[in-house]
């Protein structure tokens, strides 16, 4: 398995509207991908979203960038993001319980 992690910043006062359009714009398109899982953490005191894709190799994860849907996704939310704050890795999942 393989994780995208991606860390982003609501805008002040909007995680609850980022939450709802990640629900309605985010989750039907994930559920067509490559994206087997999907977690989002978030805190409400710093507006710190982070978002964690788990796909079955990294190649799957490599093309959601690389196809530029990642970025289409990023630009559903971006009326309640800080778009400038988004960052992207990806990792081995190493241990899974």
């Amino acid at each position: 398995m393989y994780a995208s992690v991606a860390i982003f910043m609501s805008q002040p006062g909007k995680l609850d509207e980022l939450l709802t359009a990640f629900r309605d714009k985010i989750v039907p398109v994930i559920k067509e991908s490559a994206i087997q899982h999907e977690y989002v953490l978030t805190d409400a005191k710093t507006n710190k979203v982070i978002a964690i894709a788990l796909y079955e190799t990294e190649a799957e994860a490599e093309q959601m960038q690389i196809s530029g849907e990642f970025q289409r996704l990023i630009g559903m939310m971006a009326d309640t993001l800080i778009v400038e704050s988004v960052t992207r890795g990806g990792y081995d999942v190493s241990i899974q319980v």
